[in-house]
């Protein structure tokens, strides 16, 4: 871990999910450090998510099933880690997309808020005056 910035527990308190700020870039992709806090005196690393993109991870929130994940020039990244060893991206909302996805902090989503009762997810954006704001987004699993 180069830049431990922000992590979130699982709805249960047994999987803590960090990001790391300062992986990614030179043809790496983005890293989540998942740890088993099953024994709070020895939590081990129980695996290693790597994102679709080289883009810098910022914020994520944990709610039920899902990690909602602001990841810079990539947007929100949606996760399924309803099994917290094989996490799996599910879903993603680009907020700059005429960025190139690219590692570096910005412009693009800052943080997201997914615990709006109607599944809303509030993502907040920086950059330039062009591409700032917040966006309302839903994600919407498909069903079988």
């Amino acid at each position: 871990v180069s830049l431990t910035h922000q992590g979130w527990l699982t709805d249960d308190q047994r999987y803590f999910f960090l990001g790391d700020e300062g992986d990614g870039g030179d043809g790496k992709r983005t890293r989540t450090i998942v740890f088993d806090l099953t024994d709070l005196a020895d939590p081990v690393v129980a695996t290693e998510f790597l994102g679709t993109t080289e883009a810098t991870d910022h914020n994520q929130y944990i709610r039920g099933r899902y990690d909602y994940q602001s990841n810079y020039k990539a947007g929100l990244r949606v996760l399924d880690v309803a099994d917290p060893i094989h996490p799996n991206e599910v879903a993603y909302f680009d907020t700059t997309p005429s960025d190139s996805n690219t590692h570096g902090m910005g412009p693009g989503s800052w943080s997201n808020y997914p615990y709006f009762r109607d599944g809303v997810i509030a993502v907040s954006t920086f950059g330039t005056a062009a591409n700032n704001g917040v966006y309302l987004v839903r994600y919407r699993p498909e069903t079988p």
